[in-house]
């Protein structure tokens, strides 16, 4: 990310994804609005009827928008990123173990 600083719509509650997804991507965080976080790891991700793609997970990341076509719970930030940028933190929850 070349040491940019990256931005959400609207603004993130914290400013790195491990805040709340932890650093090897569990999710499970609580909060006020009843929402948690996301299970980023392989298992939670690949299950059908719909696993997150690439082309799903980076729609998330960027719009909020899940694999099923449903918004995600406001708290996840919109990231406003480059294409490379989106790419590789995709590419990146994907390579969670």
């Amino acid at each position: 990310m070349a040491g940019v600083q990256i931005v959400a719509r609207p603004p993130a509650l914290y400013g790195y994804c491990a805040a709340c997804h932890g650093a090897n991507g569990a999710g499970g965080i609580h909060f006020p609005d009843g929402a948690v976080s996301a299970d980023l790891r392989p298992a939670a991700l690949e299950q059908p009827p719909h696993p997150y793609t690439l082309a799903l997970l980076e729609r998330a990341i960027s719009t909020g928008i899940d694999n099923d076509g449903k918004p995600l719970d406001p708290v996840m930030p919109r990231w406003k990123l480059s294409h490379r940028d989106l790419r590789d933190v995709a590419l990146y929850v994907l390579s969670l173990k």
